[in-house]
């Protein structure tokens, strides 16, 4: 009898995926807090990578915070000028972000 080791593969495929996507959040949002404007610590401590991650429908985590100003220091105001302390955390990680990807899966030769 041929065993069928396609199930456990594609768990095991859904694994990696899942811990380069946690690998890939915990890098973005370390240096977004990095990036955060700073004054009483307050949106720096809210930036959190969600705990869902989308496998099926997009592959994607989330970074970002729960701080009503938190819009107002990245994108700016007429009075702020703009932070991008998220928008820079994705861009100043981007060769970081494809070496994890880019690693060969734990099950692949």
């Amino acid at each position: 009898m041929i065993k069928d080791y396609s199930k456990q593969r594609i768990a095991d495929i859904e694994k990696d995926m899942i811990a380069k996507l946690i690998l890939a959040g915990d890098t973005v949002r370390d240096s977004a807090k990095e990036n955060a404007p700073f004054k009483t610590g307050t949106l720096r401590d809210s930036i959190i990578r969600s705990e869902k991650l989308y496998i099926e429908e997009n592959m994607s985590v989330i970074i970002g915070t729960n701080v009503h100003y938190a819009r107002y220091q990245e994108f700016g105001t007429v009075y702020i000028p703009a932070k991008f302390f998220l928008t820079r955390a994705v861009t100043e990680n981007e060769e970081k972000l494809k070496k994890i990807f880019a690693k060969k899966m734990k099950w692949e030769n």
